[in-house]
């Protein structure tokens, strides 16, 4: 396993596993983001840059290093469940894998919309003895 892995302590592995359920993708976002700025490939994630299949100078290979780090913890983190094809489909590029993973998960303002309003018409005031906790839900 990477060297960088092997340093996590085992029992907070569980924290980078993605398994597809739409409810756990906020935080497993956040984590994978966080997780990718401390070990610098976050970059990787997050800028459209060309891969060079022949690096040559010293930039270039380090591209090739960082998309290979931020591929392989994607296919790690999404190796169960339903999250594991958006990362296939990338062809190691870990760039389109991350972009990948958030339009298939990430919701959208009209999934949020209707989300929001889902829970203001079920959420019961009664439940809260301060009406700013009951707001503050949302």
């Amino acid at each position: 396993m990477l060297l960088w892995f092997a340093t996590m302590d085992e029992k907070d592995f569980h924290l980078f596993r993605f398994d597809g359920e739409q409810d756990k993708w906020r935080g497993w976002k956040l984590r994978v983001i966080a997780f990718a700025e401390e070990k610098e490939f976050d970059k990787a994630l997050t800028d459209d840059v060309v891969i060079p299949t022949n690096p040559t100078t010293a930039d270039e290979k380090a591209i090739v290093e960082k998309n290979k780090k931020a591929f392989r913890f994607l296919a790690i983190s999404c190796s169960d469940g339903k999250a594991l094809p958006y990362v296939e489909l990338a062809d190691r590029n870990a760039r389109t894998a991350w972009k990948n993973l958030c339009t298939r998960f990430e919701p959208g303002k009209d999934a949020d919309l209707i989300r929001l309003e889902h829970e203001f018409v079920t959420c019961n005031l009664e439940d809260f003895a301060d009406p700013e906790a009951w707001f503050q839900q949302f």
